[in-house]
């Protein structure tokens, strides 16, 4: 591994970093959680597909592991570095360009939400990306996606008109539905199954203000907002540029300016805290990366149900019941988050890999991220996070009311994302894996991640 390392040096020594190096050290903890942090043999960070194809060419030759590492925000531990192997660091991918004329941005994966955000502002327009503005271009969008827009259009991933990418081979392609449309489908949820993807050209759309921000409620007031909540959730004709995920969201100025009506069961309460305003996408992914700053130790895990309240509410309660046995971990909170996967998002995303379609009804998403400081914890957070999950999953199979969907974004380490995909959508994806990646490269030699598998 040292002589590869060392070779990757000698061909790109502005890029290569060695372990004895202060970038090497900058580089190696740019990550979200700490969970992820691994000592690799070197870090390559091209700048260039063609930079980047030559250098992975050296390390599948050399047959050594490797990890690609977009914005460093999947807090699953492998999921972004790997030991002793090579860390193909994205951020070198930073270019954006705007077409006026086809509303097409242009985007490079190593790229963070809130800059791509603040670079279209002056457009009017915005890519439907993710709800916070730190995590990398790359992971989101293979991942699928969600958006604040996503009742408007779908998966993140389903606003994507072009891909490129950097085979196995060393070839570099664009993938888009005109030239191998079948690795364009397949990168829409497919995650990093397929090749490295140093690109992606999004469709646009309009944006100007829009209404965002948080209210939290105590006392009689929780109770009056977790009926506003259900009733939010039962609604069978929810306005689709209306969003409650970890905040509050509404694409548009409201109705005359004022509030807008979807939201109005919510406003209408006293909340200990109202950020609710007129704001932008830039100003709201900044926000959010704000609250959630790199540093600590993280964990998510997602489960989906039939859409529900009486559920919903049991399996809330049931988390909240749980967190007791963590009292003693140093740091720890808990948060939860239910996200309703209504009839227009289901339906405009039903198409691609993680497309799950609307025949069954709506559903409902939950996510739990768990936060601690130590590593002495991890083991005791992660036992505890694999059987909170599991118990949420039984009482929603006895309720019958488990969807074995698994949100590849929000996934946690052991969940089977690709086992919770359509059967035939999963066999296609293999497909198209075993043929843009004859040598089981990304399958065998890629570190951490969601293995497609044969």
């Amino acid at each position: 591994m040292s002589s590869l390392c060392a070779s990757l040096h000698t061909l790109f020594p502005d890029v290569t970093s060695l372990r004895d190096n202060s970038t090497y050290t900058q580089q190696n903890t740019e990550t979200w959680s700490t969970t992820t942090i691994l000592i690799p043999e070197c870090i390559f960070t091209p700048t260039t597909p063609q930079q980047l194809a030559e250098g992975f060419l050296k390390i599948v030759h050399a047959k050594a592991k490797f990890a690609v590492r977009s914005g460093g925000h999947m807090p699953n531990p492998g999921a972004n570095s790997v030991d002793e192997g090579v860390l193909i660091n994205m951020k070198g991918f930073d270019g954006i360009e705007y077409d006026e004329n086809t509303k097409v941005a242009k985007v490079g994966v190593g790229l963070r939400w809130e800059r791509v955000y603040e670079f279209l502002k002056p457009y009017g327009v915005v890519v439907a990306g993710g709800t916070n503005g730190a995590p990398g271009v790359g992971g989101v969008t293979l991942g699928g996606g969600i958006s604040f827009y996503y009742g408007q259009v779908g998966y993140t991933a389903d606003t994507v008109v072009n891909f490129q990418v950097v085979l196995a081979s060393g070839k570099i392609i664009n993938a888009n539905s005109g030239q191998h449309s079948d690795l364009f489908w397949a990168l829409k949820g497919g995650s990093n199954n397929f090749g490295i993807v140093t690109r992606i050209d999004f469709q646009t759309l309009p944006t100007n203000k829009i209404w965002s921000g948080t209210q939290v409620f105590t006392g009689d007031a929780y109770h009056a907002a977790v009926d506003a909540m259900n009733t939010f959730i039962n609604k069978d004709d929810t306005d689709p540029k209306a969003t409650i995920q970890f905040v509050m969201f509404y694409d548009g100025p409201g109705e005359y300016g004022g509030t807008p009506e979807a939201l109005k069961p919510f406003t209408q309460l006293d909340a200990t805290v109202n950020t609710l305003a007129h704001t932008t996408i830039h100003a709201v992914g900044l926000s959010s990366a704000k609250a959630l700053p790199n540093g600590l130790r993280r964990l998510f895990n997602t489960l989906t149900i039939h859409k529900s309240t009486a559920l919903l509410t049991e399996l809330i309660t049931q988390y909240h019941a749980s967190t007791a046995s963590l009292c003693g971990v140093a740091g720890f909170t808990g948060q939860i988050v239910a996200m309703v996967f209504t009839h227009s998002f289901l339906e405009k995303s039903a198409n691609g890999p993680a497309g799950i379609g609307a025949s069954e009804g709506e559903l409902i998403c939950i996510i739990h991220l768990s936060t601690w400081t130590s590593e002495d914890d991890d083991e005791k957070v992660y036992e505890w996070t694999k059987q909170t999950t599991e118990g949420m999953r039984e009482t929603a199979r006895k309720r019958e009311g488990l969807n074995g969907f698994v949100f590849l974004n929000d996934a946690g380490p052991g969940q089977d994302v690709f086992e919770g995909y359509q059967s035939e959508k999963r066999e296609r994806l293999r497909s198209v894996s075993r043929k843009y990646d004859e040598e089981r490269v990304f399958q065998e030699l890629q570190n951490g991640g969601f293995k497609i598998g044969m």
